[in-house]
C-alpha cells in the first residue's frame, strides 16, 4: 500500500558556518494533522447478521483488497434486482442501510469501490463518496484506470487550506484521476501552478501518471498567481477552465486559447455541480456518460466554511468580541422608601469597545445625512425666496431637485402647480381672456 498523502509544512531555515558558507535547512515543524476514519470504527467491531446472506456478499468481501483489477472482467456486469434477497445483500454489506443513520462516511471506501464497479445499476446514493486527503486508501482508488464501462474521477477541494504552499504541491502527484482541483484563498503562487504542471509524466510501460485528467482548476482568491500563469496553463492539455478571479491576472492579460467565459454554472456553483455541467454541456468529455465521484478534501467533513466573495466583499469588518468588552460602576443618588436622605449607591454599565465603533460610526453617517439634506431643504428656501413665492408640492416623483413650475421641468402638471392654477382656473381664466378680445373688437369698430 502507498503512503498517505499528507501537505507537511516546511519551515527554511538559512545557517552559515564557520567558513562563512551559507546552509538552507527545511525543518518539519508543522506536520499535517491525522484525521482517523469513521470507517475503522466499523471495522474494530463488526456487526452481527440475521440472516445467512447471499454467496455474492462473500465474494465482494474477498475482492476488497484489490479493486484497482476489477477493470480486467471487462464489459461485464452484475444488476440489482428489487427482490429480498439483493436489499438484505446491501443490509449487510452496508451499516444503516436505506435509514436515517446511514452515512457513506461509515463505508469503507475499497467496499464503495467495489460496489460501483461491479454493478451496473448500483444505488444513487452510491454516485459519490466523500473520503479525506490522507486516506491511506486513496492512493489505491486512484490506481483504477477509466475506460468505457467505468469512470472513476477525483475532485479535490482545497479552498482556504494553509498547509498548500508551492513546496508541496508536488504531493498531489499520486491523483492520476484528478478532474477538478479548487486552490483558492491558498499561498499558491505561480511557481506552484508550474511545478504542478510538470507533475504530467510516464511510467516504464508507457501509463500516464499524475494530473493529466485535470479539467477545472479554481485559482480565486491567490494573491500571488499573475499574467505568467496562462504559460504553465498551457502544460495541462484537457483543461476547460480555469478561475482566476481576485488574482493579479486581468482580461488584457488573456493569451489565446483561453478567452474569457462567460458561464456562471462552472465557476460559481460547487465542484461536484460544475462537473456534473460539464458532462451535461459537452458530450464525450468522460469516457462513460455517468461517472462516479471521489470527492477529497483536507478538512474533517461537516466542518462549515464561509464561501469565497468578491475583493470588496472580503474585507476585514469589525465585529464584536469577548475581549474587547467593559463593565462600569456609575455612582447614582436615590431617596429609601422612608423618606431619609439620599443614600449613594452604584450602577452596573456593560458595554463593548468594537460596539460603540460601529454605533459611532453608523451615527456619523446618519449626521453626515441630515447636513446633507439640510444644505438641500435651505438651498430650496433660497431660491423660492429670489423667485418670490412658496413651491407647492411636486406633482410627480422625478424632481431631480427642479422646484415647482421651473422652466427645466416641461410637465404640463409642473406648469400649473407652479403657477398655482387648477383646471377650474384655467377655464376661467380662458373665458376671461375672450371676453376682453371681444371688446376690444367692439371698441375698433365704433372707433
Amino acid at each position: 500500500m502507498a503512503a498517505p498523502i499528507r501537505l507537511w509544512r516546511y519551515k527554511r531555515i538559512e545557517e552559515t558556518d564557520d567558513a562563512g558558507v551559507t546552509i538552507i535547512k527545511s525543518d518539519l515543524k508543522f506536520p499535517p494533522a491525522t484525521v482517523r476514519p469513521r470507517y475503522e470504527c466499523q471495522t474494530q467491531h463488526p456487526r452481527t447478521l440475521n440472516c445467512v446472506p447471499k454467496l455474492a456478499y462473500f465474494c465482494i468481501r474477498s475482492l476488497l483488497d484489490s479493486p484497482d483489477q476489477l477493470y480486467y472482467m471487462g464489459p461485464a456486469r452484475l444488476r440489482l434486482s428489487k427482490d429480498i434477497a439483493d436489499r438484505v445483500l446491501l443490509r449487510a454489506l452496508l451499516p444503516a442501510w436505506k435509514t436515517t443513520e446511514f452515512s457513506l462516511l461509515d463505508v469503507n471506501p475499497l467496499l464503495w469501490a467495489t460496489l460501483v464497479q461491479i454493478y451496473e445499476n448500483a444505488p444513487s446514493l452510491l454516485s459519490s463518496y466523500p473520503i479525506h486527503l490522507s486516506d491511506p486508501h486513496l492512493p489505491l482508488l486512484q490506481q483504477i484506470p477509466a475506460t468505457q464501462d467505468f469512470a472513476l474521477i477525483t475532485i479535490l477541494d482545497l479552498q482556504r487550506c494553509m498547509q498548500l504552499t508551492d513546496d508541496n504541491i508536488f504531493e498531489l502527484k499520486v491523483l492520476h484521476n484528478l478532474c477538478a482541483l479548487d486552490v483558492g484563498g491558498t499561498k499558491l503562487s505561480t511557481h506552484g501552478v508550474r511545478r504542478l504542471s510538470q507533475l504530467l509524466l510516464f511510467d516504464d510501460k508507457g501509463g500516464k501518471r499524475g494530473p493529466w485528467a485535470l479539467r477545472i482548476l479554481k485559482m480565486r482568491g491567490c494573491a500571488s498567481i499573475d499574467k505568467d500563469i496562462y504559460n504553465y496553463l498551457l502544460g495541462f492539455p484537457l483543461l476547460c477552465a480555469a478561475d482566476l478571479r481576485d488574482t493579479l491576472c486581468s482580461v488584457r492579460n488573456i493569451k489565446p486559447p483561453f478567452f474569457q467565459a462567460r458561464d456562471p454554472n462552472i465557476f460559481d456553483p460547487s465542484m461536484s455541480e460544475a462537473v456534473e455541467h460539464l458532462a451535461k454541456s459537452h458530450k464525450g468529455v468522460f469516457s462513460h456518460h455517468k461517472p462516479v465521484k471521489l470527492v477529497v478534501q483536507e478538512r474533517s467533513f461537516g466542518q462549515k466554511r464561509r464561501p469565497l466573495s468578491s475583493s470588496m466583499d472580503s474585507r476585514p469588518k469589525s465585529n464584536p468580541s469577548m475581549h474587547n468588552s467593559f463593565w462600569t460602576l456609575l455612582p447614582s443618588e436615590g431617596t429609601s422608601r422612608t423618606g431619609r436622605p439620599p443614600v449613594s449607591r452604584c450602577t452596573i454599565q456593560s458595554g463593548n469597545t468594537d460596539a460603540l465603533e460601529i454605533q459611532q460610526r453608523r451615527a456619523e453617517i446618519q449626521q453626515r445625512k441630515a447636513e446633507r439634506e439640510e444644505r438641500l431643504a435651505n438651498r430650496r428656501q433660497r431660491d423660492d425666496e429670489e423667485d418670490g413665492r412658496t413651491s407647492p408640492p411636486f406633482p410627480h416623483d422625478d424632481d431631480y431637485g427642479y422646484p415647482c413650475g421651473d422652466c427645466s421641468c416641461s410637465c404640463d402638471d409642473c406648469e400649473r402647480e407652479g403657477s398655482g392654477l387648477n383646471d377650474d382656473d384655467d377655464e376661467d381664466r380662458f373665458s376671461s381672456e375672450e371676453e376682453e378680445e371681444e371688446e376690444e373688437e367692439e371698441g375698433e369698430e365704433e372707433g
